[in-house]
């Protein structure tokens, strides 16, 4: 367990977050507003699965072009 408290602002975006979980090797990132309120809790999971999500997206998108160029 870490001796300082490692939080992301609620108004930083996901790379935000991947830079934080990398740096700092915690699995959890509780949100917190500009005036340090807990909003919620993300974990390095929820990012992989988001980034999961996105490149199957545009997999999809990426095939379907080439199926119209074709």
């Amino acid at each position: 367990m870490r001796k300082k408290l490692v939080t992301i602002r609620d108004d930083l975006g996901i790379f935000d977050a991947a830079k934080a979980f990398a740096r700092t090797g915690v699995r959890r990132l509780p949100v917190v507003t500009k005036k340090g309120i807990l909003v919620g809790v993300i974990a390095v999971d929820d990012l992989i699965m988001l980034l999961g999500n996105e490149m199957g997206q545009m997999a999809g998108a990426l095939s379907t072009g080439l199926r119209r160029a074709s």
